[in-house]
């Protein structure tokens, strides 16, 4: 998806928790368990860091100065 190997790792990583997190969720026995509330948790905060780093990438890669928006 992203043409950097660091955005692609980490956008992994998130979809690896969110899908474990959609599997507790979908099972309704486990649905309001503690796992499934950190696992969100988690998910979230890795979404924070993703969003960061596309962000310093576009701020600091040189390939993305002449872009228009």
């Amino acid at each position: 998806m992203y043409r950097e190997p660091h955005l692609n790792k980490k956008s992994k990583e998130c979809a690896d928790i969110w899908n474990e997190w959609y599997e507790i969720f979908q099972d309704s026995e486990k649905r309001n368990t503690p796992k499934r509330k950190e696992l969100r948790d988690k998910w979230c905060k890795c979404c924070d860091q993703l969003s960061e780093m596309v962000r310093q990438e576009y701020l600091t890669n040189p390939r993305y100065n002449n872009l228009k928006m």
